[in-house]
């Protein structure tokens, strides 16, 4: 693996230097800033660090473009950026466990804002083909990952749950997610029904792998967000209660398919004591972060801490499995407040969008059902490091989401 790493990785750089939105897109999903042993290429060095020198490179060359360099980049994240600094200054105080802190914050500013700030810079400097180019990268990578967890499940190469490239099958549930929003996003939008049929083929392997990974976290957030859509974006309003049917009896179906793991833990007594039921750990983590909240209130345990408590039969979990319980828990009332007042902004964008009744921009809807979708699965997995790709879809939303707004005000 190592050599074929290192045998790829000169075609890996010059497309990484030719586009820079499959790097940003790249350099999301590995989701890594330190040597990454999976992608090792001449250790200490990893092929993730390649996007990482890249990423600078473009980000130098984009922001001498910009007129008035990174001015507007600072307007565009400064409402974010007392909640970043509020975590620094907890995680440098009370933390104690600096490595995984830090892991959080890199991956929450560097991967999410700085990102964030770059996506801005070419959307200045190029326009919204390249906001479009970068939704695109995101798709195409999407695409093949799902790709190819089908030709493992085709080759029998998965006895247990499916994974794909050393990951965890609630990351490939997510990713498979992601392909099949933005699928629905493009067959909602276009005319040509040759495209709408490959978007079907497509869109059926991409949830017949969803149903493999036996991640209900994905699969839920996945059908609630399509819910949404259907509900709020929906020009036949007739078809609304047939779709959400349709919607429902995927979802038994998904659930139906998924009993077949070997151990029948999705469909076990959620009060059953063991380690393989994700229900009652995910109520016991829960129960633990309330615990922290009731007893450090106001600062939080410090960030990173939850470890301190984070045992459920004999097993540690690192956090609680609940981004606004982890924030709460890990940074007091200041932190959720901070994070809280991001998201009622946010929101607020959200409804003075839906008032007005114009055509709707694809891609400010597909954005913006992809960051609901990424922070619902936020809701029960994953933590700070794993919350990068919300963050980053947060910032691009709300982009689109002022652009949109600013342009029915001035019409």
């Amino acid at each position: 693996m190592d050599n074929l790493l290192l045998y790829l990785s000169p075609v890996y750089f010059l497309i990484c230097l030719l586009s820079p939105e499959i790097n940003l897109a790249l350099l999301l999903y590995i989701g890594r800033i330190g040597f990454e042993p999976r992608l090792a290429l001449i250790e200490p060095f990893s092929l993730n660090q390649l996007n990482l020198l890249i990423f600078a490179w473009h980000f130098w060359k984009v922001q001498k473009d910009a007129p008035d360099g990174l001015t507007s980049e600072y307007q565009f994240i400064k409402p974010y950026l007392p909640f970043i600094l509020y975590l620094g200054l907890n995680a440098l105080i009370f933390s104690h466990y600096p490595d995984y802190a830090l892991r959080k914050l890199t991956s929450l500013f560097f991967m999410g804002t700085i990102a964030a700030m770059f996506l801005h810079l070419i959307y200045r400097t190029k326009g919204r083909r390249a906001l479009a180019r970068t939704l695109t990268a995101f798709a195409l990578i999407a695409f093949a990952i799902s790709g190819l967890a089908f030709i493992k499940i085709i080759a029998g190469l998965s006895e247990t749950r499916l994974t794909v490239l050393q990951g965890g099958p609630i990351v490939l549930g997510r990713i498979n997610g992601l392909a099949i929003l933005m699928i629905a996003g493009y067959y909602y939008y276009t005319n040509s029904r040759k495209l709408k049929f490959g978007l079907i083929a497509i869109g059926t392997i991409i949830f017949f792998t969803q149903i493999w990974t036996l991640s209900k976290g994905p699969v839920l957030a996945l059908y609630l967000t399509l819910g949404l859509a259907i509900l709020i974006f929906n020009k036949k309003g007739r078809l609304t209660g047939i779709m959400i049917m349709t919607i429902g009896a995927a979802l038994i179906l998904t659930f139906t398919l998924s009993s077949f793991d070997l151990d029948s833990r999705y469909f076990m007594n959620p009060f059953t004591q063991s380690t393989e039921n994700t229900y009652r750990i995910r109520w016991l983590l829960f129960t633990q972060a309330f615990e922290n909240i009731r007893h450090h209130f106001l600062l939080g345990t410090g960030l990173g801490n939850f470890i301190d408590q984070g045992v459920v039969y004999g097993v540690l979990y690192k956090y609680p499995h609940n981004l606004f319980l982890e924030i709460f828990s890990e940074t007091g009332v200041i932190g959720f407040l901070l994070f809280g007042t991001i998201l009622v902004g946010w929101f607020r964008r959200i409804q003075q969008y839906l008032s007005h009744q114009r055509a709707r921009d694809p891609l400010t809807v597909v954005i913006l059902l992809i960051c609901v979708y990424m922070g619902v699965n936020q809701m029960v997995s994953g933590d700070l490091t794993a919350a990068r790709f919300f963050w980053f879809f947060l910032f691009w939303s709300d982009l689109m989401l002022k652009e949109e707004n600013n342009n029915f005000l001035t019409r």
